[in-house]
């Protein structure tokens, strides 16, 4: 286990190489993809996703972990509703420094942070990245920390297993933990596919039109 099991408990060895594309649907129809790549380094992982819909807009993440599972390092840039945003944190000694350019009524804003952090606290950008690596069954209920740079806070989410349910993809069905994380800007439930190793095979925005469903 990671240092992070005091607050989530991930299991690093399901860290592994891997590459996941999914459909974005709005209202059932397609607008978009998004990829998430990750590589195993010399000084821990990095992960890539890569996000595009159309005249929404367009993204680009980077994630570094240390090999424990800790964030060291988040980097984000692209254009959302036609405004440009911007991510460059670093996680170090309790603490997170850095920028985030954001999207508001009068165009960019910029946040800075330099904010001390709970112990296992991650980057609101990598929950889903650590989905895979969770002891998933029925019942299971964890509440951790998060830290938002959008609002330079952090924030207790909660991520809990509702049941299981049978999803249906372009290449068959998929047997799935279902599970709701509840704490952020919205709710969102996850089909987290439930043979090893674990996938996340759809994401639902909870109360809109939007999802997102795995292609390969």
């Amino acid at each position: 286990m990671a240092s992070l099991a005091a607050q989530l408990p991930v299991d690093t060895k399901a860290l592994v190489p891997r590459h996941d594309s999914m459909t974005i649907r709005v209202g059932g129809v397609a607008i978009g993809w998004r990829t998430s790549s990750l590589q195993v380094t010399a000084n821990g992982f990095r992960v890539v996703e890569l996000f595009s819909a159309g005249e929404f807009g367009e993204q680009r993440t980077e994630i570094l972990l240390a090999p424990d599972g800790r964030v060291r390092q988040v980097q984000q840039g692209g254009v959302l509703s036609g405004v440009p945003i911007r991510t460059s944190l670093e996680y170090r000694r309790g603490r997170v420094r850095g920028v985030t350019v954001v999207t508001s009524r009068q165009g960019p804003l910029t946040v800075p942070a330099d904010t001390a952090l709970p112990a296992g606290t991650i980057d609101d950008n990598a929950v889903a990245l650590f989905l895979p690596t969770l002891p998933w069954e029925n019942g299971a209920r964890w509440s951790f920390q998060v830290f938002d740079g959008e609002t330079n806070s952090v924030q207790t989410m909660t991520l809990a297993v509702l049941g299981t349910a049978s999803v249906s993809l372009a290449q068959g069905t998929e047997e799935t933990w279902e599970a709701e994380l509840t704490g952020g800007p919205n709710v969102v439930r996850y089909y987290i596919t439930r043979s090893a190793p674990h996938r996340v095979a759809r994401m639902v925005v909870v109360g809109t039109q939007v999802e997102l469903s795995l292609v390969n």
